[in-house]
């Protein structure tokens, strides 16, 4: 079993992953914005990923 770690979070994805549990609402819409810009840096793949599962 590899133990690789997770590369650490940018600034943006912290401050997404904050409003992700304050507000859902703007989270989904910075994220569904983030996605057509096609800026993956600025996803928050965890919560977007857990979202969808």
């Amino acid at each position: 079993m590899s133990t690789t770690a997770s590369p650490p979070l940018s600034h943006q994805q912290r401050k997404s992953a904050e409003l992700y549990h304050k507000d859902i609402h703007s989270w989904s819409a910075e994220q569904a914005a983030a996605l057509r810009r096609r800026d993956f840096a600025a996803v928050d793949w965890d919560h977007v990923t857990e979202v969808i599962d």
